[in-house]
């Protein structure tokens, strides 16, 4: 499977990337939101991994180019997802494939969440 990864901070975005390519998956690391934008933007991805602070540094960005539209059918596994959290900028509908992973739960284990 082909991931876009998007986690601002180097070393959790590495340790995640690490957990899904040691799987034998491929991942698309996004550092910024320009790098997220272009990847979106490329396509050829299955889903994504999306850290929930960066993705809301990002949101004047996102929401000024549409992103969540066009994500809306790809599920997303949330890193560090509040409580109760389920859509993104009140655009995309929760997919019954997103997985939610809350900030207490850890980053352990995050290929085995994905269905």
């Amino acid at each position: 499977m082909k991931f876009v990864l998007l986690y601002e901070d180097k070393k959790n975005r590495n340790a995640v990337e690490k957990q899904f390519i040691d799987a034998g998956h491929q991942v698309i690391s996004c550092e910024s939101s320009n790098d997220f934008f272009q990847a979106v933007e490329k396509g050829g991805y299955d889903r994504m991994i999306v850290d929930v602070k960066s993705w809301f540094r990002g949101l004047s960005v996102y929401r000024y180019f549409g992103i969540a539209k066009k994500i809306i059918n790809t599920p997303i596994m949330f890193i560090n997802s509040p409580e109760g959290f389920t859509i993104l900028d009140n655009i995309r509908p929760k997919n019954p494939l997103d997985v939610y992973v809350l900030k207490e739960d850890g980053r352990d284990n995050l290929v085995s969440r994905v269905a």
